[in-house]
């Protein structure tokens, strides 16, 4: 898998004045200014020109590269279905992570 492949696919399907709106409806909602009786931001919907693959959360932990496009995977999800979250990547370690640091031993299920 090509990891530019899978970010291109995200950046062609930005569209920057949209973003800026959906950041303007959530610092309003944040901070009490927003004046409709609900809160929905939504996205133009914009599907992907590609298939993004199913990356089982345990490959992630064995592959930096699988956890970047699994990450990036759930921006391409927003992006084709419309949703108003905020879009956003994190590393994703799983809970394990933090137990390991005091000498438990990774615990990978089948």
């Amino acid at each position: 898998m090509e990891l530019k492949t899978f970010l291109d696919d995200i950046e062609s399907r930005l569209n920057e004045q949209q973003e800026q709106m959906i950041l303007r409806q959530w610092e309003e909602f944040v901070n009490g200014r927003w004046n409709e009786p609900y809160f929905s931001p939504e996205r133009e919907k914009s599907p992907s020109s590609i298939q993004w693959p199913e990356i089982n959360i345990n490959d992630c932990l064995e592959s930096d590269e699988l956890m970047v496009i699994h990450q990036f995977s759930t921006v391409s999800a927003n992006l084709a279905t419309g949703c108003g979250g905020l879009l956003f990547v994190r590393p994703n370690f799983g809970v394990g992570t933090l137990p390991s640091l005091f000498g438990a031993p990774p615990f990978i299920m089948p």
